[in-house]
C-alpha cells in the first residue's frame, strides 16, 4: 500500500499487481500436504528465525 499525502490526512492508494497465470502441478501440491514436508519447512523455518537477532521474540524476555 501507498500512503499518498492530499494534504490534510494520509489516504491509502492500492496499486494492484499485474495478473500472472497461475501454474499448478500436481506432485508440488502432493509435495505440500506432505506430513513429512511440512516438518521440514516448520524445522527450517524455525531454525533461520533462530539465526536472526530478534530479541523480542525470546519467550523468557524481561522485556515487556
Amino acid at each position: 500500500m501507498i500512503l499518498k499525502d492530499d494534504g490534510n490526512a494520509f489516504a491509502p492508494i492500492h496499486i494492484k499487481d499485474p495478473p500472472v497465470e497461475l501454474v499448478f502441478h500436481d506432485t508440488l501440491y502432493n509435495e505440500l500436504i506432505d506430513e513429512d514436508t511440512q516438518w521440514r519447512l516448520k524445522y527450517d523455518l524455525v531454525e533461520h528465525l533462530g539465526e536472526q537477532d530478534l530479541p523480542y521474540l525470546l519467550a523468557d524476555s524481561d522485556d515487556k
